[in-house]
């Protein structure tokens, strides 16, 4: 006997790429779909507070991005800032400008999609995002003074939650789990960037984000260093403004 498929609840806000039926053409299987007008009458409409999860609670949401002082961005601030939600979020943006979908993602989104719309590409990174969603609730993982919650993808510091980008959280967390060991970067690009990377240089350049965004320079009582010519090493520092 078969066991049952999920069925994924979706909240989609986005008046500008088509009618409803576009939207049911590429996503009609083991999906139930909300329509709202705009994003404030999504939050006003549906529960979205991790801690209080019901019944229509929806899994996923897409929005029409209207920057990060727009509707859209509003609606990220409450679901990453005020609410520390995990819920996955795709933006829609324009085709003449990418760079939006960039911004989207900074902001929270875990994936944009350009318009005119294919209907294949958002059944593909729709079932991408909703099929990698935990199957069951991790504990937080502790390494003071950071705390990371691997459901919601977030790091508590320094009194704030923050939401780093995706491949910042797993490359601090793969850290972490090895503290003192020397790591190279092509085991970095192998289990971090699960060898998506070929250009090396992109892994510096998340080295030195997480450096600065999360005190691993030694402020923070931990620091990256470089070991030359194998990789780099998480080990124990004393904060620079320290006694």
């Amino acid at each position: 006997m078969n066991a049952p498929q999920t069925i994924w609840r979706i909240a989609i806000v986005d008046q500008q790429s088509g009618p409803e039926r576009l939207w049911r053409r590429a996503l009609h299987r083991n999906h139930e779909l909300q329509f709202f007008d705009s994003c404030d009458d999504l939050l006003s409409d549906l529960p979205v507070n991790p801690d209080a999860i019901a019944d229509d609670t929806p899994h996923l949401l897409i929005v029409d991005w209207d920057g990060e002082d727009g509707q859209a961005g509003h609606l990220l601030r409450t679901l990453r800032h005020d609410h520390e939600n995990g819920t996955a979020v795709i933006a829609v943006v324009d085709d003449e400008a990418p760079h939006q979908g960039m911004d989207a993602c900074g902001a929270g989104a875990n994936e944009f999609i350009t318009r005119p719309i294919d209907q294949f590409e958002l059944m593909t990174r729709v079932v991408n995002l909703l099929e990698h969603r935990p199957k069951n609730l991790s504990l937080p993982e502790h390494y003071p003074p950071f705390r990371f919650d691997l459901n919601r993808r977030t790091v508590a510091y320094q009194g704030e939650i923050h939401r780093p980008r995706p491949r910042e959280f797993d490359l601090m967390l793969y850290f972490f789990r090895r503290p003192d060991q020397v790591i190279g970067r092509e085991t970095l690009r192998d289990n971090v960037w699960f060898g998506d990377s070929e250009e090396c240089r992109s892994i510096d350049t998340y080295i030195s984000r997480v450096r600065h965004s999360f005190g691993l320079n030694g402020d923070s009582g931990w620091q990256i260093k470089s070991v030359y010519r194998r990789g780099y090493r998480l080990i124990p520092a004393t904060p620079k403004n320290s006694d």
